[in-house]
Order: C-alpha cells, then structure tokens, then sequence
C-alpha cells in the first residue's frame, strides 16, 4: 500500500484553523476538505482499492505465506494481484487438489491453509476439501 503524504502550505493550514473557530465545522470534515485542496482532488478518489488488492491484502496481513488454486474467469485479477505480492501462488491441476493441499498445509503449519477457486462450478469443487478438513476438525 502507498502511504500518502501532504504537506499543507502555511497560509491553508491558518485559514483551515480559522474556519475551525468560527463555523465550529467538525474536525473530520475540515481534514478532509484540506486534504482535497492540497491534493487537488476528491479525497474519497484517493482510497479506492480493487477488491483482488484488498484481498491479496488481508490475505497478508493474515500472515499467508502460499495460496493454492485455478485461474478462472472472475479470479484472475486476484491471481495478477498474487504475482506482485510476497505470498506463492500455487497452481493446481484440480480446485479439488487446491482444496486437499492447502488443508494438509494447514495440518502441517497449524495455519489457515488457503484454495481460491472461480464461482460455480470452480467452488463446487471445493466443497469436497472443506468437507474433509471440516470433518477432521480444521475448520473453527
């Protein structure tokens, strides 16, 4: 993720302390509008992430170090997400095997092992892992 610097010249910063005093605007709304001037855009146009980078990202930040399945139609900018990130992606010949592995991953590493599949079908395949690793007590 970027993180995001701004440095508000002298003459806004006053103004924006003034504005504060006297129309008792809320803090939260003077932030934001100051960062929309400095910035020279909307600040809700700033923190728009795709959902494959929030999911890359909480995948992380869960601290996954391998991730097992099948591109497919609706997953692919999650696999393209995957390749720039520091977690492995593992193809697979089957979604059924990427359920498989990544629940013996799990029973080997004691941490949350990882299959991503496309919708329909591609999860259906899944169902047959989640089954196993529900049934021998992985899934809490």
């Amino acid at each position: 993720m970027k993180r995001l610097e701004c440095h508000l010249p002298d003459s806004l910063y006053e103004a924006l302390l003034e504005r504060m005093q006297t129309d008792k605007t809320s803090c939260d709304h003077v932030v934001s509008t100051a960062l929309s001037e400095c910035l020279g855009k909307p600040l809700h146009t700033l923190f728009q992430v795709s959902t494959s980078a929030a999911l890359v990202e909480g995948l992380y930040q869960g601290a996954v170090k391998v991730v097992f399945g099948i591109p497919g139609a609706k997953i692919d900018k999650v696999f393209d997400t995957l390749r720039s990130s520091s977690i492995r992606t593992v193809v697979c010949r089957h979604k059924q095997n990427a359920a498989f592995i990544a629940g013996g991953m799990g029973r080997l590493t004691g941490k949350a092992g990882v299959a991503i599949a496309t919708s329909g079908l591609g999860v259906s395949d899944l169902t047959t892992g989640l089954a196993t690793a529900n049934s021998e007590h992985l899934l809490n």
